[in-house]
């Protein structure tokens, strides 16, 4: 698997609330709170896993008034992995989440002896 970053696990985590539909990079971007730039990147790296596949939107830009899109999927056989990846990053994403039982606790050098 490719070097974890949390970028890459915030997009999963959004990509997994639905993981079976498509997304494109600025709903990715609003939706994972990251900035475009950093993005796509993080979108080709977790392509290039295998962990994501995507697909240019079919559409005519003159007629619609916009660029085509660029859709990004979960890979089916892939989401327990996508789901393993961001539970890596569990406790970043999400501070307030009590330590798993049986998980090591590190306390602020003040508590330590």
């Amino acid at each position: 698997m490719a070097r974890m970053t949390i970028q890459r696990a915030l997009i999963l985590r959004a990509m997994l609330e639905t993981p079976l539909e498509d997304w494109y990079g600025l709903e990715l971007a609003e939706t994972a709170g990251l900035k475009t730039g950093t993005i796509y990147p993080a979108l080709a790296a977790l392509e290039q896993t295998g962990l994501l596949t995507s697909t240019w939107e079919e559409i005519d830009p003159a007629h619609e008034g916009r660029p085509r899109r660029r859709f990004y999927r979960l890979v089916p056989e892939r989401v327990a992995d996508a789901r393993s990846y961001v539970d890596q990053f569990d406790v970043a994403l999400n501070p307030t989440r009590a330590p798993a039982r049986g998980s090591l606790r590190v306390l602020p050098r003040s508590q330590t002896a």
